[in-house]
């Protein structure tokens, strides 16, 4: 199958890396000598034009909400039939659908992960949209190979992400604080706290491996906010 890949940004890079081992592979990028670079590491083709993925059976957007709304404007123009998949999280579906042209038909499939982790060989979870029919079961067999792949309303991926990341955020802020109330503030301590720490142990509480320390936390903070069980 011949797949088309629009951005080679951090989440372009782990995704055509991943679907180069498993697909036929042409990437384009607005700087055409960093998608030529990256399809010579992947064992991928490149294209110094969008036309240049004109025969591929699906072509996946991985780009900025704003630019994936332009990219649509281009593909718009052509006056070949045209299946897009797009990557941003907080782009809708409806949104894309209602300023497609005829021609193009295109869904979401909205990854729920971190680029940083799936870097690290960690699979995400992947929802594409339901319709159109034909072109979600396509894209759920491309996005197979990313990770645990679903059907279902990806709108909820961009409620699931912005929390989390704000949460996260509001988390390092919060830490960064408390460090200095209580003296410290040495950056490499801090950076490692906010790198290892709390993520490693947000991760043991998301896979059921708290050990005895983590646990004893827990119970001191439920005790503080009067929780149950």
């Amino acid at each position: 199958m011949r797949v088309g890949v629009v951005g080679i940004g951090h989440m372009g890079k782990n995704i055509s890396q991943r679907l180069a081992k498993q697909l036929e592979l042409v990437l384009y990028n607005r700087t055409y000598e960093k998608a030529a670079n990256w399809a010579a590491k992947i064992g991928a083709q490149a294209t110094d034009k969008l036309e240049g993925l004109a025969d591929c059976e699906l072509i996946l957007l991985v780009l900025p909400a704003k630019e994936t709304v332009k990219c649509l404007q281009l593909f718009n123009q052509w006056s070949q039939p045209v299946k897009l998949v797009n990557l941003a999280t907080s782009v809708s579906t409806k949104e894309l659908q209602a300023a497609a042209a005829e021609h193009v038909q295109i869904l979401c499939a909205k990854i729920i992960s971190h680029a940083v982790e799936m870097d690290r060989g960690e699979q995400p979870l992947v929802m594409v949209d339901i319709l159109p029919p034909e072109l979600s079961a396509q894209t759920l067999s491309v996005m197979s190979h990313i990770g645990e792949s679903f059907a279902g309303d990806t709108d909820i991926v961009g409620k699931v992400n912005s929390t989390a990341a704000r949460l996260a955020l509001e988390s390092c802020i919060e830490l960064e604080n408390r460090f200095k109330n209580i003296g410290i503030t040495d950056e490499r301590i801090i950076k490692q706290a906010m790198a290892q720490v709390a993520p490693g142990t947000m991760k043991a509480c998301a896979l059921g491996l708290l050990g005895p320390f983590a646990l004893d936390i827990v119970e001191q903070i439920k005790s503080e906010k009067q929780l149950g069980g």
